[in-house]
């Protein structure tokens, strides 16, 4: 259950397709912001770095307060910048500072979390708050992290790929536009 938050249309770019992006983030440049399925939401503060790489985010993706999306590059010569994608159903809380070149479908990701670049979380990875995700790191499906540095200390249930599904489409429908 997800209590309704009410999304003042005067505050807020409601699109065509359903995505609610905040007048007060800031977007590097919106062409290479890529959003192809819609109903993403995209909170105050929040900073995307999409004039450096290209950014992807699918449906349901919910991106809170303060959030910085921020692509990475790659080490070796010629260095060159990595797309970043995001996958559906994934929520990304208050805070946190994201240099991940992949994020799969359905992660959950705390506040004030640290992503740092090149990292890959694979399907339905759950990082606590204020976790520190160290540069490079894969981490795998089912995952639960947590600490500074992360550390995988658990694994969550195979329902979960059923759970977090709902409850990104319940996020989604609880913002109530006014």
């Amino acid at each position: 259950y997800c209590p309704d938050r009410i999304v003042k249309s005067d505050e807020f770019i409601i699109t065509s397709t359903g995505n609610i992006i905040s007048r007060k983030a800031s977007i590097g440049d919106p062409r290479n912001l890529e959003i192809p399925s819609g109903k993403c939401f995209v909170d105050e503060g929040c900073a995307i770095a999409s004039d450096v790489a290209p950014i992807q985010m699918n449906r349901y993706c919910f991106v809170e307060k303060n959030v910085r999306l921020q692509p990475c590059q790659t080490i070796k010569e010629p260095v060159t910048n990595i797309k970043m994608t995001i996958g559906a159903n994934t929520y990304i809380g208050e805070g946190s500072h994201i240099q991940a070149a992949r994020i799969g479908a359905g992660c959950i990701i705390g506040s004030n979390v640290t992503i740092g670049p090149r990292c890959i979380l694979k399907d339905y990875v759950k990082i606590e708050d204020g976790s520190v995700v160290a540069a490079d790191m894969v981490l795998p499906p089912f995952a639960i992290v947590s600490g500074n540095p992360a550390r995988i200390r658990g694994e969550q249930p195979e329902s979960t790929s059923t759970t977090v599904p709902i409850c990104a489409d319940d996020r989604y429908k609880s913002l109530k536009t006014v």
